[in-house]
């Protein structure tokens, strides 16, 4: 028995080396967690649908509203694309001029994806700050995309969601989330 063990583990073993030399593979695998967590890459063309992401920055902060408890942000910051996102695009910041608490572009805060040691913050007045990002959006049927977002608001205390979202006549209504990673 010991001998068919040892000739099991001399032949095996040169593969599993292969196997380790393999970094490509690694990087795929890496590629496909962060994937897991934020979607597939998503990249701002600013030709999306500014009342489409702006129901997705809605429906983040109300799943995320649990945590609320916790301390009420006095601004949100919002984002769009990976993990370095950009500033929403103008047109989703007058889409929702009128939301409490108020809304800002993401460059308007610090602390977050750039600087996860701290809690997020307004940067002109150091009031807290949630920071929403909108981090992919694929396309499933005409009128029916899936969306990822999260909200980020100290080190540990953020989330990440997956939601669907049909198009109602020229509105859009976003169902069926679920959270995707917590830390």
């Amino acid at each position: 028995m010991r001998v068919i063990v040892a000739l099991v583990l001399i032949i095996g073993f040169p593969e599993s080396l292969l196997a380790q030399r393999d970094s490509a593979g690694a990087r795929r695998d890496s590629a496909s967690v962060h994937q897991q967590f934020y979607g597939p890459p998503y990249l701002v063309t600013g030709n999306e649908d500014s009342l489409l992401l702006a129901r997705m920055f809605e429906e983040t902060f109300k799943v995320g509203g649990g945590d609320a408890e916790r301390g009420e942000p006095a601004v949100i910051c919002l984002a769009v694309g990976g993990i370095n996102g950009a500033d929403a695009p103008a047109s989703v910041l007058r889409v929702l001029a009128h939301h409490l608490p108020p809304v800002r572009p993401v460059s308007a805060c610090r602390g977050g994806r750039s600087d996860r040691s701290r809690r997020a913050m307004e940067s002109a007045t150091g009031k807290p700050a949630w920071i929403l990002s909108v981090t992919a959006l694929e396309p499933l049927l005409a009128d029916t995309v899936a969306l990822r977002s999260s909200y980020y608001v100290a080190p540990l205390w953020a989330a990440g969601w997956v939601c669907r979202a049909v198009r109602r006549g020229n509105d859009w209504r976003i169902f069926a989330c679920s959270m995707t990673w917590i830390s």
